[in-house]
């Protein structure tokens, strides 16, 4: 069930490589569904494999639920139109078909990351986990910040699955390691209800703000129209542009063609898609529309994007 996958080995793990995370001796699979990388208790950094986040594998939809923690150093993460400052104690849940169109790190980033090969958002099944934690978790990437009195637990039991690993004649070590990986994930359940207190005493401005946002992600494949989304938050279509240019700075429509275009370039980069069939899947009347329409929002056909990517690798 547990096993060492040693460095000359590929992840079991769809696009696993994608996660920036160098095939390294200290990266360890758990069965076939959870892989770790740490590179805070080790002497590994991310300057060692900064060629994986070339411009040509942006953007990517992500194929596995992925939580990525910062110990050192300093890591942006864009998602969709939202850009993740990281510094250290943060840690961001990266939920299954988030699309990540931004990657950069200091030289001095150290990382650890946990990633589970299944659409469900938890990497444990912890009876005590809150629906809340779970449901926020899945409609988009989440930043939560482990509080500086509990890091070194954190960081620890991280470490300590790790180590526990490498020890394949302990019998009990399925045991041990749930153990570890409960002790993880109900650090991750506390800091995010702290940070849940602290945001349901922010503006109501910025709570409608957060709620189109995450409208948008579960239907802008269908849904262009602003007033869809106002309708859906019971207010109207003029303070809704006048929230989301407030908190911002884009209008509304333009965060919607931000994931609409984005979801459009993934598809793209794949040539088995055709035209007509990526107008199909994102709701276009016909080719020619989303032709069009994509040469608004990029200056460029779907056709030249697609040569200047399968050019570009």
């Amino acid at each position: 069930m547990f096993q060492h996958i040693p460095s000359t080995n590929h992840m079991s793990i769809p696009d696993f490589r994608f996660s920036m995370i160098p095939e390294y001796d200290k990266q360890l699979s758990f069965g076939e569904k959870f892989t770790i990388f740490d590179g805070i208790n080790t002497d590994l950094h991310l300057e060692r494999h900064r060629q994986v986040t070339a411009l040509n594998t942006l953007p990517r939809k992500i194929q596995f639920s992925t939580m990525i923690y910062c110990g050192y150093g300093h890591l942006s993460i864009k998602s969709g139109i939202k850009s993740f400052e990281m510094h250290e104690g943060d840690l961001v849940i990266i939920p299954v078909g988030c699309i990540i169109s931004g990657l950069e790190f200091s030289e001095d980033c150290r990382i650890a990351v946990i990633i589970h090969n299944s659409s469900t958002p938890s990497l444990h099944e912890l009876p005590e986990m809150s629906m809340a934690f779970v449901g926020k978790i899945t409609k988009g990437v989440v930043m939560l910040n482990i509080p500086l009195d509990i890091r070194s637990e954190f960081t620890g039991s991280i470490g300590a699955v790790g180590r526990w690993l490498m020890r394949d004649n302990f019998s009990m070590l399925p045991q041990v390691i749930d153990g570890h990986i409960r002790v993880i994930m109900a650090i991750i359940i506390d800091s995010f209800k702290t940070a849940e207190d602290k945001s349901s005493r922010e503006s109501q401005p910025k709570m409608f703000f957060q709620k189109f946002v995450s409208l948008v992600i579960e239907h802008y494949k269908e849904e262009r129209s602003i007033k869809f989304y106002a309708d859906r938050l019971c207010i109207t279509p003029k303070y809704l542009g006048r929230i989301v240019k407030e908190v911002s700075g884009q209008s509304a429509l333009d965060l919607i063609n931000s994931y609409v275009i984005l979801e459009a370039k993934v598809l793209l980069k794949d040539n088995s898609h055709a035209v007509n069939h990526i107008a199909d899947e994102l709701n276009f009347p016909n080719a020619s529309f989303f032709t069009r329409y994509f040469r608004q929002q990029t200056g460029l056909t779907p056709s030249a994007y697609r040569r200047a990517v399968l050019q570009s690798v």
